[in-house]
């Protein structure tokens, strides 16, 4: 992924990625790419929760995650929620999160 975002010439408008990898973990990598990529929003994913992974300092309280495992419905909402808020800080957390009818 870090290699791809090496050499990918075009804007990359989210990262989708887990916490919890072999090699890297998810906050490492999403480190080494806004080295490159500054603005890049970022969604993880987990089969921990939340307060699992703040608690353990493995993420910040700031990020967003979606929990594992989640429907395509709420998978794409969340996508959705972390694209449209504006100045590319984390979206709202899951509970805070209002949908609309229609959007």
């Amino acid at each position: 992924t870090l290699d791809l975002a090496r050499q990918y010439d075009r804007n990359i408008d989210l990262l989708l990625t887990d916490v919890v990898m072999p090699d890297l973990t998810g906050p490492d990598l999403v480190s080494e790419i806004r080295k490159l990529r500054p603005e890049l929003k970022v969604l993880y994913m987990s089969g921990y929760s939340r307060n699992v992974m703040v608690e353990q300092g493995v993420l910040g309280q700031d990020s967003t995650l979606i929990v594992k495992p989640f429907s395509t419905h709420a998978l794409l909402t969340k996508i959705r929620a972390v694209l449209d808020h504006e100045n590319h800080l984390p979206a709202p957390a899951p509970e805070y999160l209002e949908i609309q009818p229609g959007s």
